[in-house]
């Protein structure tokens, strides 16, 4: 049985789905990790916040990784909630549906490529996530991770925000630079700061806690 505090979430495009649990304890998600590897054959992350904040997380993100997770926990299950449980069966019936729509589209998707598109634009065009694409391109043998794509998105002058749905121009909108690449936060700066209050709310009660059941104890 695993109960804590975690979550199965989805992105913003729709498009891919992960799991992130959330613990004041960093041993305690070693230890989890290593039973996760253990029984699944699953990619696991730890992020401990470089001692920013008192919580880490435990990270699975590719769809077919969360859909193992869940399959897992989930099998011959007697306890559960029953609003995770719906939530882990609309991501079933999302995962099928979407291997369900690109194995009818298998010849648009190897056309597009040898088009020269790159997995993310054939993502978009064909309304998969863009690891979708790519374990689509692996089965057919036909994938390259070393052909790139030119990104023009630091050509942009203006963005909607994810948050608020506004047009606008694209200073409101924070800067990313690793390396030779520019991207730019999916949040206007207004909606990315009441988002990070929010969740600076939610990490320090959780702290607050873990604190109150260190010092009962």
């Amino acid at each position: 049985m695993l109960d804590g505090d975690g979550h199965t979430y989805t992105t913003e495009s729709g498009r891919g789905v992960g799991i992130n649990i959330i613990s004041a304890s960093l041993s305690f998600l070693e230890q989890l990790k290593i039973m996760i590897e253990s029984n699944i054959n699953v990619n696991v992350k730890i992020y401990d916040n470089d001692g920013k904040i008192s919580t880490s997380n435990l990270i699975i993100t590719t769809i077919s990784d969360t859909t193992k997770f869940l399959d897992w926990i989930y099998e011959d299950a007697g306890y559960y909630l029953n609003r995770k449980y719906q939530k882990y069966l609309d991501i079933k019936n999302k995962v099928n549906h979407t291997y369900f729509k690109l194995n009818d589209q298998i010849e648009l998707v190897k056309k597009l490529y040898d088009e020269g598109l790159g997995t993310r634009k054939i993502a978009k065009i064909l309304g998969v996530s863009r690891s979708a694409i790519t374990t689509a391109l692996k089965k057919m043998k036909i994938h390259d991770p070393t052909r790139k794509q030119a990104r023009t998105v630091y050509l942009r002058t203006s963005y909607v925000c994810k948050n608020c749905h506004q047009h606008l121009s694209i200073d409101k909108f924070r800067k990313r630079i690793r390396g030779d690449r520019i991207s730019y936060e999916t949040r206007c700066f207004e909606c990315e700061s009441a988002k990070n209050k929010e969740l600076c709310a939610k990490r320090y009660a959780i702290t607050k806690l873990c604190k109150i059941s260190n010092n009962a104890v």
